[in-house]
């Protein structure tokens, strides 16, 4: 029990908040902790209330998303949660849910206040350790603005070529309907032949998740597909028998028929198909690459969503 406690705190030590801090400083301050577990999908705190716990991560895996419901951020042990809001008081800027079952230390702010407030040297070097915390941060968002004003210039660049080139298509497109009317054919038919065409030659995608919302979603981002749904992998099955696509994405925690066993059906009826795996519950350690040729958590990225289908058409035969 002493040799768990004196390893505990020696990784606690390497926490930035916690950074060198005497070990009694650090066994002080875990005394106060209550212990908590969580299963998987429950949520730890919630965007936007009060920041009155910090917690530390001692097994698990946590997933981080901001207001937007995009995740920002995985965690694993053995690390803090909340620590900025219980310095700052600020309200929390994201939510935190476990990805899988997780124990976890919550040391309340009140308690964590108490703690520095009686002890000079410790409130000083915490202190410290939170400026030191906020320079690095500051250090890496210029970094990253930086980065994001090169992309958008790049996009920007790229986005006048397409914006060119569609025009010249639309400018084709009229010119073709043109012809067809001078010809005497009518122009709402030959419009509706050429969607016709279009749509069969879109490449072709089934996404499987049993959430409407998602479905939706995945429609929306691969709006220059055809995309058919299933809301699960018996469904799936049943709509490939009647038409074939190049790129299955499913989710992995479904009723019925959940997305594992999906793709080890798919694997053996279609083994050229490019399947893509996808879960808010899963991580990408706990899925097996030579079943999901790619992976992606929830909630995606709408951006890298669309680049990840991108490779899988391209991958596929």
């Amino acid at each position: 029990m002493a040799d768990k406690s004196k390893l505990l705190i020696n990784s606690l030590k390497k926490i930035p908040i916690f950074d060198a801090l005497p070990p009694n400083s650090v066994k002080l301050l875990v005394s106060l902790c209550e212990p908590r577990s969580l299963e998987e999908g429950e949520e730890l705190c919630t965007g936007g209330t009060p920041s009155d716990e910090m917690y530390i991560l001692l097994a698990g895996e946590l997933s981080v998303t901001n207001e937007g419901g995009m995740l920002v951020a995985t965690l694993t042990p053995v690390t803090t949660v909340g620590e900025m809001g219980v310095i700052t008081g600020q309200p929390r800027s994201a939510t935190v849910t476990a990805v899988r079952a997780c124990r976890v230390l919550v040391l309340k702010r009140d308690r964590f206040d108490t703690a520095i407030q009686d002890d000079a040297a410790l409130s000083s070097r915490v202190m410290r350790n939170f400026i030191e915390i906020l320079a690095r941060r500051v250090a890496d968002d210029n970094v990253r603005l930086r980065e994001f004003v090169q992309d958008v210039s790049a996009y920007r660049s790229t986005a006048g070529g397409m914006e060119s080139r569609l025009k010249l298509h639309e400018q084709r497109t009229e010119l073709a309907l043109d012809l067809v009317v001078a010809s005497g054919g009518e122009r709402d038919q030959a419009t509706h032949q050429m969607d016709e065409q279009i749509l069969a030659q879109a490449p072709r995608v089934l996404v499987v998740d049993d959430e409407p919302d998602f479905r939706d979603l995945v429609r929306r981002t691969l709006s220059y597909c055809a995309v058919r749904e299933a809301a699960d992998g018996q469904q799936a099955l049943t709509a490939l028998e009647q038409e074939m696509v190049q790129v299955v994405v499913t989710d992995i925690r479904m009723p019925v028929m959940d997305g594992m066993e999906l793709a080890q059906n798919l694997l053996r009826l279609y083994p050229a198909l490019s399947i893509v795996g996808v879960s808010g519950f899963v991580g990408p350690d706990e899925v097996d690459e030579a079943t999901f040729g790619r992976f992606m958590s929830k909630p995606i990225a709408v951006t890298d969503f669309r680049a990840l289908i991108e490779v899988a058409l391209d991958n596929s035969s």
